[in-house]
């Protein structure tokens, strides 16, 4: 059975620091911005204006995936708005979900997020890579968490291969 823990506060997160790191070796493609240390760094200078919102996903009573949440407001050209996203703030290039299955987690969180007591006006994950590491994984997550999506470009970066001999 699948269980939800959503985490608020980064001195509750101490204690699956090492279920973090773990999922994290296990994490298709994954990158610094998904570590913990990246999350510690992040919220020490970053949190200002911000609630976390993490959510630990359990199966059978052990940790198989995490999703960082943070919501913060924004001003657009419609007025302030809150928005549900991933703790970046344009620092890394590619996000997702942490652990082995991460449609799996991003689905169990979209439901847990509609679920709850909205603090958010806009979901909006911002840095998915839909062509290499999320292959389209998130706009399903949405379908069956029921909540509707867009897909729009957000930024763009250039990837480099570095594999090989010099």
């Amino acid at each position: 059975m699948t269980r939800i823990i959503e985490i608020n506060r980064f001195e509750d997160l101490s204690a699956y620091r090492q279920d973090w790191d773990t999922l994290l070796c296990q994490t298709p493609l994954a990158t610094f911005f998904q570590s913990f240390d990246w999350l510690e760094v992040y919220w020490r200078h970053c949190s200002a204006g911000q609630r976390l919102r993490v959510l630990i996903v359990e199966t059978d009573g052990r940790p198989c995936g995490i999703l960082p949440f943070v919501v913060r407001k924004e001003r657009t050209r419609l007025g302030q708005v809150r928005v549900l996203t991933y703790p970046l703030d344009e620092w890394g290039t590619f996000f997702g979900p942490i652990g082995p299955q991460p449609d799996q987690t991003l689905a169990a969180g979209l439901a847990h997020i509609r679920s709850t007591e909205r603090d958010w006006d806009v979901v909006d994950l911002r840095a998915v890579d839909d062509d290499r590491a999320d292959r389209g994984l998130a706009r399903q997550a949405f379908a069956t968490a029921e909540l509707p999506a867009l897909r729009a470009s957000w930024n763009q970066a250039s990837v480099i291969e570095l594999t090989g001999t010099w």
